[in-house]
């Protein structure tokens, strides 16, 4: 295969031209490219009378350069949850223990840092008893939370769930202490 016929420009001519700066290819005559040629003002290569590219000395055809992967796009992020708070409870009981009131200091504390318009409490039982009675003390819980978030200058909502929404699954008639709690959360 024939060499490509390339023009080297002297040290002095290169200087003349107008504006010079180097690209990464052109073409030359016999439609190869380049490397190195001496771009105009426009970014466009060069061309001396014979149209052929003008190119830096000691030029050769350019290497093969492999195909560039497109950019990868970064997964969406998604939208963090919002916290949830458990405040837990002794067996039939609904009256909130020291621990329950720190977790209630906390998410007021949190409320009225982040102006939080609603915070909404769900309370729930074990599986222990019937229906109706869980039902009833799982809106106690959820009252009792509510009331101590107000005292604390938090507006809460409250619902009662009973034995429905297990935090740990059990059968009916087990004395699960995760289940006994309330749930806050922002909304």
């Amino acid at each position: 295969m024939p060499l490509p016929r390339v023009v080297t420009v002297a040290f002095g001519a290169f200087l003349a031209l107008t504006a010079v700066s180097t690209a990464n290819a052109a073409t030359n005559s016999a439609g190869q490219e380049v490397c190195n040629p001496v771009l105009d003002r426009e970014g466009k290569a060069v061309v001396d009378t014979s149209k052929y590219a003008v190119i830096h000395r000691d030029t050769s055809v350019c290497p093969e350069t492999a195909p560039v992967a497109p950019p990868v796009t970064p997964p969406p992020v998604a939208a963090k949850a919002p916290p949830v708070y458990f405040v837990f409870f002794d067996f039939d009981k609904y009256n909130i223990s020291p621990t329950g009131q720190e977790v209630i200091r906390t998410v007021a504390d949190e409320a009225r840092r982040g102006s939080v318009p609603i915070v909404h409490v769900s309370g729930y039982t074990d599986t222990v008893g019937s229906q109706a009675y869980n039902l009833r003390l799982s809106q106690r819980r959820a009252v009792a939370v509510q009331k101590a978030l107000g005292q604390l200058g938090v507006n809460a909502t409250a619902q009662g769930f009973g034995k429905t929404n297990l935090l740990v699954p059990t059968a009916d008639g087990v004395r699960e202490p995760s289940n006994r709690r309330a749930e806050i959360r922002f909304q």
